[in-house]
């Protein structure tokens, strides 16, 4: 009779462990933070959002960087190599700032693209060698062909910063923007230009 009770009772606390075991959903996941050999959980990895490519290299917001979003409109502030203007005989050399509107950033990446002329807002024209606008500092703007007026402020340290960092802020009245520096390659063209526009900085 004792040993039929240790039996049952033996039976019953298997039976409760069996019960108690964690499901795999329960199962511990180890943060990063635990040692350099443990497995990141979710919240330690950036969201799809949060992660982009830009000329092979992988950015990220949680680097305080992003990339132009290829599909979205934005603005792009352009500094242009010498372009001829004057007639003959009197043609002389001009470097040239632009802020130019583009429907699609990723549009006005490509070095071939001519925006249209309401989309170009010269913000500066000068014949000495190097002289363009200085984009930085408090509030600036500049007003383009259909009357709209791009304002922005751009961190006076912003060249000191990586690229794709967040240095400033925009508006146009409809909405704000926020400003990236960005990587000084080759953008955009229109008809008066001859040689090259390189980017400062972007608003999205």
């Amino acid at each position: 009779m004792v040993q039929l009770t240790f039996l049952t009772t033996a039976a019953a606390l298997l039976s409760t462990q069996v019960l108690a075991a964690p499901s795999p959903v329960e199962t511990f996941v180890p943060s990063a933070a635990a040692g350099t050999d443990a497995a990141p959980t979710p919240f330690d990895l950036p969201t799809p959002d949060e992660v982009h490519i830009i000329d092979g290299e992988v950015v990220n917001s949680t680097d305080h960087r992003i990339v132009a979003r290829q599909n979205q409109p934005g603005l792009r502030l352009l500094n242009c190599d010498p372009i001829y203007s004057g007639g003959p005989g009197e043609r002389t050399w001009k470097w040239t700032s632009l802020v130019v509107y583009c429907d699609n950033l990723g549009q006005c990446n490509d070095p071939n693209f001519t925006p249209s002329h309401n989309n170009v807002c010269v913000k500066k024209e000068s014949t000495r060698e190097g002289d363009f606008h200085v984009w930085e500092g408090g509030w600036q703007g500049c007003q383009f062909p259909t009357g709209v007026t791009f304002s922005w402020r751009i961190d006076g340290n912003a060249q000191d910063r990586s690229d794709y960092a967040l240095v400033g802020e925009g508006d146009n009245t409809f909405r704000r923007f926020s400003a990236y520096k960005d990587n000084k390659q080759q953008a955009v063209n229109w008809p008066q230009l001859v040689q090259r526009c390189y980017k400062i900085y972007w608003f999205q």
